[in-house]
């Protein structure tokens, strides 16, 4: 739960501090939208290289032995 409102925060700030360049060629709710989307996969492409994690050789070993 912490990661959804830490992620709607994040788009919320970013959507403001980037304010001045929506010019209103599209609705506002799409350029947020499009923000919103960025975002997300930025955070699971973040997500998805701190998962690999490389595990020692000698605990590889020691799970394999049994």
């Amino acid at each position: 739960m912490r990661d959804y409102e830490d992620l709607c925060q994040d788009i919320i700030l970013k959507s403001f501090i980037i304010l001045d360049k929506y010019h209103g060629q599209c609705r506002f709710s799409s350029w947020v939208a499009r923000i919103s989307f960025f975002e997300i996969i930025h955070r699971l492409d973040k997500y998805k290289r701190r998962k690999e994690v490389l595990i020692d050789v000698d605990y590889f070993d020691w799970l394999t032995s049994k």
